[in-house]
């Protein structure tokens, strides 16, 4: 019918705390579930933090009167991957002229969420009546469990490949 529907629901709670203008802190969750993946697999928790320290506030930054800002931060993060398509993880059929149906894709009920974890440090500054400045980053992205289309063996599966987290 080419008719498609999805689900997506999200939970999202947030801390942020600062103290003294010199130091802050951001802590986050985030809990999602969504109908594109496999029955053992519907929910992903995506955490963050991120930490800050506003050296320029520092009371032995008081007489350096040419830096406006220096800002040393970190933080660390998980963000998620969601199919593109609805119903990669099911058995599909496909409507074959003149009157026929043939398969589409395997099921996989161990479809999962593709999840990328970041870890950076940077640092912000600015001087001179902030007529200079800049920000520099160093960061470690790492993914796992990506979302692939690999070939597969006719039988044991119905369909020549299957979508599953294999990168």
């Amino acid at each position: 019918s080419y008719k498609s529907e999805s689900k997506l629901i999200g939970f999202f709670g947030r801390i942020s705390y600062g103290y003294a203008d010199r130091y802050n802190i951001l802590v986050s969750v985030r809990h999602e579930g969504s109908s594109k993946f496999g029955a053992n697999h519907k929910w992903g928790t995506f955490p963050s933090a991120s930490l800050g320290w506003t050296i320029s506030n520092e009371k032995f930054m008081k007489d350096v009167k040419w830096v406006n800002n220096l800002k040393l931060r970190a933080g660390f993060g998980v963000t998620g991957v969601i199919p593109n398509d609805p119903y990669q993880s099911l058995t599909r059929w496909t409507y074959n002229m003149p009157k026929s149906f043939i398969l589409n894709s395997n099921p996989n009920p161990d479809l999962k969420w593709e999840k990328s974890t970041e870890f950076n440090i940077g640092l912000d500054w600015s001087i001179l009546g902030e007529r200079l400045s800049g920000t520099i980053d160093v960061y470690k992205k790492t993914t796992k469990d990506m979302l692939w289309w690999y070939d597969v063996p006719t039988p044991p599966n119905y369909y020549k490949q299957t979508l599953a987290n294999v990168g």
